[in-house]
């Protein structure tokens, strides 16, 4: 698949289960990546958690994400399994329509606008009570000038949405360019 000429809206790069910060939780494997136990997600795969590093070859980028981060979803009654997972994911990502969140509250993509962190996460936390963590980088050519490129939200064991560590790497200002945009400074 060619990348698709327009990402109009932010996408999934996946769904981690944590138990500290930078502990992963380790599961015994009971179950394989296995394409065909999702072709009926396929489509939606496809527009909101493609692969950004090689989007000809998404199932490469969906094994890994369910091989590294999904071998516990037996653990969870309510995803139980591969499909599970990738639904979840997917139903996440329509719950919390990220962008238009952003919209409804004044942060558009453009050009040059210049947003404040703390406002951002201001928003977050007075909306769901919670606050997210924030990642971007430096805007290339552009030194002090950075552009956000995700948002990371958590969540409990309920799926509710509950603090995230204190990890913002965004500076006191960020831009949010319009779609379409390269993520991650051009795909690392």
């Amino acid at each position: 698949l060619p990348l698709p000429k327009v990402l109009n809206n932010f996408t999934i790069h996946g769904l981690w289960p944590k138990i500290l910060l930078d502990k992963d939780p380790h599961c015994k494997p009971k179950e394989q990546f296995n394409i065909t136990k999702i072709q009926d997600l396929l489509k939606d795969l496809e527009r909101l958690w493609p692969s950004l590093k090689d989007y000809s070859k998404p199932e490469s980028f969906w094994k890994h994400e369910f091989s590294k981060h999904g071998m516990c979803v037996h653990e969870d009654p309510k995803i139980k399994n591969q499909h599970g997972y990738f639904e979840f994911g997917l139903n996440l990502m329509k719950r919390f329509n990220i962008l238009e969140f952003l919209k409804k509250h004044g942060i558009i993509p453009h050009v040059s606008q210049q947003y404040e962190t703390r406002k951002l996460q201001d928003i977050f936390e007075s909306e769901f009570r919670h606050n997210v963590s924030l990642y971007c980088t430096d805007k290339k050519g552009q030194k002090g000038v950075q552009r956000l490129e995700e948002i990371w939200m958590c969540l409990d064991p309920d799926h509710q949405p509950i603090n995230c560590p204190p990890i913002s790497k965004c500076s006191t200002n960020f831009t949010f360019p319009p779609f379409p945009h390269l993520p991650c400074n051009t795909l690392k």
